[in-house]
């Protein structure tokens, strides 16, 4: 399979080499995973890659052996040998030659199989406060640990779709989006003032920190560590400019008159986080033994900039219906 994903990336490449390419894990996420960090850009260059990964809780016995509170339990932990991963890891193995890793779940679903359903003493009184309760962990924990997820279908053609629906999960308040998807526009703007407001003292903060620790560990080595302050500045700039890309730009849609009126709000981050490092990477212009100091650097200004305007503090984490809601509202009338 890894042979013919090769064959078809080369033959993209060749049309245009920007273009973020989908492949399936085939239900092996960890293959998928070994198979990216093989992909030596620098030697190959090659299309940005993104693996697709499904995640069901209903098909398996494993899973039909389970009470629906074992399900959800064990959520916590279903990425967490990459997360374990990540957390071991520098911040500068793209820039030393190691592809590109981000993920999606491309299909997930609320529904349980009616063996999980059975292990309950009354299920169905306690049904809907448990759907409840995995659409958020698998939602919280997709966006945590993914690039992003797509539930399995808008609707059945025959029904609203039930467990299988979107449609009707968003209405019964199951599935719901991130909070900061729909901050008011002043709330948005006010927060990008004061960001631009403490961004030197972060700044100045974040690259003396670094310098200071390789001096520490390397007395006497010579670095480049104004790789990582200009690292530090995009990244800076790139996590602000995907958050206020809604409330600066308007919808984008290039036809006259549709904004107008139009109440402009929520904030965005940068989903595929590890591909938009590989291409500032490739667009920087740097290369030799002192690149990873400019992918730290990069790294560090993105994360700087998402924790002072909230994306990583409790406010983040409230997640809302109201976006979802109404969109669906919108598109059902």
């Amino acid at each position: 399979m890894y042979s013919w994903y090769e064959d078809v990336l080369a033959a993209v490449n060749e049309v245009d080499p920007s273009m973020p390419i989908y492949i399936s894990d085939a239900w092996d996420l960890d293959e998928a995973v070994k198979w990216c960090r093989g992909r030596d850009w620098r030697k190959k260059g090659g299309n940005p890659v993104v693996v697709d990964t499904h995640r069901y809780y209903t098909f398996s016995e494993k899973d039909r052996s389970r009470t629906p509170q074992e399900i959800i339990s064990s959520l916590a932990c279903e990425f967490g040998e990459l997360s374990e991963s990540r957390n071991k890891r520098s911040g500068g193995e793209i820039a030393n030659g190691e592809g590109e890793v981000d993920f999606i779940v491309g299909e997930y679903s609320c529904v349980l199989d009616t063996q999980t359903w059975s292990r309950l003493p009354d299920p169905e009184e306690s049904k809907p406060a448990l759907v409840r309760q995995f659409a958020e962990a698998q939602t919280t924990g997709f966006e945590k640990a993914t690039a992003g997820c797509y539930f399995w279908t808008w609707k059945m053609q025959w029904m609203d779709g039930g467990e299988w629906g979107f449609v009707e999960q968003v209405q019964r308040g199951n599935v719901s989006a991130p909070g900061y998807m729909v901050w008011e526009e002043e709330v948005v703007r006010g927060k990008l003032r004061e960001a631009g407001e403490r961004k030197r003292e972060i700044g100045e903060r974040a690259k003396g920190g670094h310098e200071e620790y390789w001096m520490r560990r390397c007395p006497g080595k010579a670095f480049r560590h104004e790789f990582f302050g200009e690292g530090w500045e995009r990244g800076w700039e790139d996590g602000e400019v995907f958050f206020g890309g809604r409330v600066l730009e308007g919808t984008g849609s290039g036809v006259e008159g549709e904004d107008e009126g139009v109440r402009r709000k929520g904030a965005d981050k940068i989903g595929c986080l590890e591909g938009w490092v590989r291409k500032r990477l490739e667009e920087c212009g740097e290369r030799g033994e002192f690149l990873w100091e400019w992918e730290q650097g990069f790294r560090a200004g993105v994360a700087a900039f998402e924790k002072c305007v909230g994306l990583y503090v409790g406010e983040c984490c409230i997640r809302t219906q109201d976006s979802f809601g109404a969109i669906l509202e919108g598109m059902l009338r």
